[in-house]
């Protein structure tokens, strides 16, 4: 498959934004329970690759023999992409590292499918967040002035998100349509992640006194970002080990 240099661009903004430095994933077979977890070190947009590093226990990673190593992937955004082995380097005498490859082109999908692009949150777990006039919030400050709404994350991907809030609320949240700051408040961080975000449209949630909203991620550094990136990713984890749990 070809690309031109605008689907070149795609796959690089995603990768950068979403599979940054650091991001974590998770190792899978599809026919063993055989889990480990591992972050992305690098990507390669020209060849269509990136590159993951599993530091593991050991006795974990001496599990995948050669004939297991065809049916190892990873899962991001909800698709399955399946890895190839390139090496192993030991580390002391109980840890090791396995580094793998694998192509990318449905990285272009995750762009342009915005569905498959959003980490679903609602079904798992609650994620309370808060939502502020610009002009009332004060970065990494206690704030003094209340909210304009809160409500729950339902889902949420690097472009926007969908929250559930009371009705009441909908009006005072026009006002400031333009640009209004998103608080998550997260248990593992240690303080509430903010970003500025715009109203974009609202249906009706569960019952006649719910909305939900919609909104879009905008006029926010490229620090914030890439920090946006990692916490879907993060959320996105969770969801699914949460979903692990209930099943």
């Amino acid at each position: 498959m070809r690309y031109n240099e605008t689907d070149r661009q795609k796959i690089a903004w995603m990768l950068d934004t979403v599979c940054s430095n650091k991001t974590p994933v998770s190792i899978e077979h599809i026919d063993s329970p055989l889990i480990l977890s591992g972050f992305v070190t690098a990507v390669n947009s020209d060849t269509r690759q990136f590159f993951l590093q599993v530091d593991s226990d050991l006795a974990d990673i001496q599990k995948i023999d050669e004939g297991m190593r065809a049916n190892l992937y990873t899962t991001v955004n909800n698709v399955k992409v399946f890895l190839r082995q390139m090496s192993l380097d030991y580390q002391g005498a109980d840890r090791g590292a396995i580094r793998y490859s694998a192509p990318i082109p449905e990285f272009i999908t995750y762009y342009q499918r915005r569905d498959v692009f959003r980490a679903s949150v609602s079904d798992y777990m609650e994620i309370p967040i808060n939502i502020y006039a610009a002009n009332t919030y004060e970065f990494g400050q206690i704030q003094t002035v209340p909210p304009l709404t809160s409500g729950d994350l339902k889902d949420i991907s690097v472009e926007g998100c969908a929250i559930e809030t009371p009705q009441f609320d909908i009006e005072s949240i026009k006002e400031f349509s333009r640009l209004i700051v998103l608080e998550l408040d997260l248990a593992d961080y240690q303080e509430p992640f903010a970003l500025f975000a715009e109203l974009r449209h609202s249906t009706d949630g569960r019952s006649m006194k719910r909305k939900i909203i919609g909104l879009e991620f905008t006029g926010n550094d490229r620090k914030t970002q890439r920090e946006l990136g990692l916490l879907v990713t993060k959320i996105q984890l969770m969801a699914r080990s949460s979903n692990v749990l209930s099943a």
